[in-house]
């Protein structure tokens, strides 16, 4: 059974009593050492940047009543004093920010990603969704050239390409790309190549094929003479190096009669003094044969008109030949053109 306890009193404070120290009459019990009736008890105002340490007092505060895990701290050097924690008021400032939250020990801070010149975000704050980034290939072209790329944006189709004028500097082109038979020709030190045309080739090589009646056809006056090389022009004078010739033998016709085959400027009787034996082209076989230079050294001059600007032809020196039907006689002259 319990005891009965008597001259029990109940002391209540009044509001705004915070003088805990006074003796109670005997027996007394404060039964409540906490006021709940007077300010600040009755509302707390929270301005729009939170609470700042140690705005708040709370007068009967004891010092182990807070938990500084939960954010609420209070102050070793101003007791009675309420310390909002760093973690705490900075949730509160991130509270209205889109973006991510980073923590640097106990201050927190919203990022968002950043675009630059080569790359941009979509979602960058990540609100509406996974950020994902995408290129700016207008902040990547043009490459430069220390970075490995051309200095270039566009590049005109199949022309060629040169370093630049400096080291790092952008690619240059040669422009076009020439035509048949050009080459590629130095233009000197720091100056880029261009499309040229091939020099002249002097010596040259003219050949004429001729069927048996065209072979057969050639007569001793020379008016039956055929072309082998064509004039050159005012000025110029073929000079014929060397002269081949082939006979493809068709059996079993062979060609008969005929005399030495020679080469003349022209359709006169002005030599080129190059000729053939005068057994040439009546073998029974397919074969090739060589002409002779009958040249001499000359002790007087030549009339320029019996070899300036004159065809080169092939004549005979007496009679034509016979027979040979189906076979082909083939010339072969290596030239140059003199100018005078």
């Amino acid at each position: 059974m319990g005891q009965t306890t008597p001259n029990i009193g109940i002391y209540v404070p009044n509001a705004g009593e915070d003088n805990y120290d006074q003796s109670f009459a005997a027996g007394m019990v404060n039964v409540d050492q906490h006021d709940h009736s007077g300010s600040p008890n009755k509302g707390v105002p929270i301005t729009s940047s939170g609470l700042s340490d140690f705005s708040v007092t709370y007068k009967k505060l004891a010092n182990d009543v807070a938990d500084p895990s939960t954010g609420i701290g209070v102050s070793a050097t101003q007791p009675n004093k309420l310390q909002v924690l760093g973690l705490l008021k900075n949730i509160y400032n991130l509270a209205p920010v889109s973006g991510f939250i980073t923590k640097d020990g106990v201050t927190s801070h919203a990022r968002t990603f950043q675009a630059t010149s080569t790359i941009g975000w979509n979602n960058p704050d990540g609100v509406a969704g996974d950020p994902s980034a995408f290129v700016k290939f207008s902040g990547i072209f043009p490459v430069d050239v220390a970075d490995g790329g051309t200095g270039l944006i566009t590049a005109s189709k199949y022309d060629i390409l040169c370093g630049g004028t400096a080291a790092t500097g952008p690619f240059q082109q040669v422009a076009g790309e020439g035509i048949v038979g050009q080459f590629l020709g130095s233009q000197g030190a720091n100056n880029l190549p261009s499309w040229q045309d091939l020099p002249a080739q002097n010596f040259q090589i003219a050949t004429l094929s001729l069927t048996a009646a065209q072979f057969t056809a050639i007569t001793s006056n020379n008016a039956t003479n055929v072309t082998l090389v064509p004039a050159a022009g005012p000025g110029t004078v073929i000079v014929v190096e060397s002269l081949w010739a082939k006979l493809t033998f068709v059996p079993a016709s062979t060609f008969g009669g005929g005399s030495v085959v020679k080469l003349y400027y022209g359709t006169t009787g002005n030599e080129v003094f190059f000729s053939f034996s005068n057994v040439s082209f009546k073998d029974n076989y397919t074969g090739y044969y060589y002409a002779t230079n009958n040249r001499l050294s000359s002790s007087t001059g030549i009339v320029a008109s019996t070899m300036e600007n004159k065809d080169v032809t092939i004549g005979l020196s007496g009679a034509s030949f016979t027979f040979g039907t189906n076979n082909t006689v083939s010339f072969s002259c290596q030239y140059s053109i003199m100018q005078i």
